[in-house]
């Protein structure tokens, strides 16, 4: 049997965190911390103890991406297939080109081409094949998006492939030589598939072999003695990497560090393994630190920030707490707003000039866009065409410009934008530039207006997300628009 070496006693340190947590109201079920291999703490809030399966929430999606990469070490599929070649029975002539287009590998960045959960707006119908039969919002492998229905379709081609729940195959395939809870399983839908992206119910101790799985390269010394690679290298190193840019979507900083397949980046250079509630198995390397926490946060407004601050506070002795919160995008110059860009974001300098005009015959609100960046004067502009006039958002790079919003609003503002850093994992990635803009209001509306544009230079196009906050104003700048540049 696969154990874990504990030590003989709990940490002063994880006895704080332990108190702070409970002071602060916040309903933990456990908490389990390994340090240097060993644990150093594997405590149970009453009711729960070790042996009470949990609901993970999303961490089914990591489970899910672990069984499409092992079906993939074993040549059963590739990641730059087009998930609808496994799914026929879905496909018709009236199938819209951006999901005939999209990959394994989009689907396991959170680059569908969905802007939300496609199975939530009728329960009682096929999700898997609402997730071919919505209409698309935006081009896929360009902009992150987190989209549970993804990670069902993943579990769904998973389990075509396997001939067995997702959760079984991976057991019997990969992890069996880490000695999962027996009775541990999936949900499923009511067409019998696993939920693949909210389903997993199993123990804390699960989340942290997982967790250790993933830290350990997919190679870890078994009950025998032996060192065995359980999932390819290449695939875990992938994983958990960073992938796609959170910053424009993030609630909190935890969340705003970016994803690789279906893990999440975290603040210390590592990984999170996270599901809704407080389900956590968070990777520091180098502090050679694993911590998990089960819980139930949900409608508990910042208590997920707070488990990873107290995190930080106790099991790190504050070393990285000064950094995390003063590191902002380089080159930042005063004024700025400390929440413009918050966490370690990771970012880079504007690639070139650009200027480029886009058709935007699609959009409700515009006939087209025009993006203008000087590199060398640190500023750029955006610039809308609706019903034959003009109206430009002025911004700075790495510093804030001020201006007044147009069409009509005549608002105030200071706007930033930064080029996030991106990954070249697919073939969109290698060549586009993702620019995010974001436009403090400062008018009596006191919110904000936000850009993530991917530009394409080899296929000239523009996929663009835009973002209000406030409540009844600014409702042109809400959703996705899609464009072609003019020659």
């Amino acid at each position: 049997m696969f154990t874990f070496h504990t030590a003989s006693t709990e940490s002063d340190d994880t006895s704080a965190m332990m108190k702070e947590l409970q002071g602060a109201g916040i309903p933990m079920h456990s908490l389990l911390v390994m340090r240097d291999g060993r644990i150093i703490c594997e405590h149970y809030y009453t009711p729960c103890d070790s042996s009470r399966l949990q609901r993970l929430f999303s961490v089914a999606k990591t489970v899910t991406a672990l069984a499409i990469g092992a079906l993939a070490d074993r040549g059963r599929l590739t990641l730059d297939d087009p998930v609808c070649e496994y799914f026929p029975e879905y496909i018709s002539s009236d199938t819209h080109p951006w999901i005939r287009t999209m990959t394994i590998r989009n689907l396991l960045m959170m680059r569908t081409c969905h802007s939300s959960t496609t199975y939530k707006k009728d329960l009682s119908a096929d999700w898997v094949k609402s997730f071919f039969v919505t209409r698309p919002t935006h081009k896929p492998g360009t902009l992150f998006q987190y989209d549970t229905s993804g990670a069902h379709t993943l579990a769904a081609l998973a389990e075509k492939l396997a001939g067995k729940p997702v959760l079984t195959f991976l057991k019997e395939e990969v992890l069996y030589h880490l000695d999962l809870s027996e009775d541990s399983y999936m949900l499923t839908d009511p067409f019998g598939i696993s939920q693949g992206g909210s389903g997993l119910m199993a123990r804390p101790m699960d989340l942290l072999k997982l967790t250790y799985l993933l830290e350990c390269g997919g190679r870890v010394v078994c009950s025998d003695g032996v060192s065995r690679q359980l999932i390819s290298e290449s695939f875990v190193k992938t994983a958990i990497s960073n992938l796609s840019d959170t910053l424009a979507t993030a609630q909190i900083p935890a969340l705003a560090q970016g994803y690789g397949y279906m893990t999440w980046q975290n603040e210390w250079d590592g990984f999170t393994l996270y599901g809704m509630g407080g389900q956590f198995g968070i990777c520091i390397p180098g502090e050679k630190l694993l911590v998990v926490t089960t819980a139930d946060t949900q409608g508990m407004a910042g208590a997920d920030q707070r488990i990873f601050e107290a995190t930080d506070r106790y099991l790190l002795d504050g070393k990285k707490a000064k950094s995390i919160a003063s590191a902002q995008v380089s080159g930042i110059e005063p004024p700025s707003f400390s929440s413009l860009f918050p966490g370690r974001i990771k970012t880079e300098p504007a690639p070139c000039d650009l200027d480029l005009s886009f058709d935007l015959a699609d959009s409700p609100y515009f006939d087209g866009l025009s993006v203008r960046v000087d590199a060398a004067a640190r500023r750029g502009s955006l610039t809308f065409k609706r019903q034959g006039g003009l109206h430009t958002i002025e911004f700075g790079l790495g510093h804030l410009a001020e201006g007044s919003f147009p069409m009509g609003y005549d608002t105030p503002y200071a706007a930033g934008g930064v080029f996030l850093r991106r990954a070249g994992t697919d073939a969109c990635s290698e060549t586009a530039d993702v620019l995010y803009i974001h436009v403090h209001l400062l008018g009596t509306e006191m919110a904000s207006v936000r850009f993530e544009l991917c530009i394409d230079r080899l296929s000239r196009d523009l996929t663009m997300r835009m973002r209000k906050t406030e409540e009844t104003k600014f409702c042109e700048f809400q959703g996705f628009v899609y464009g072609q540049a003019l020659h």
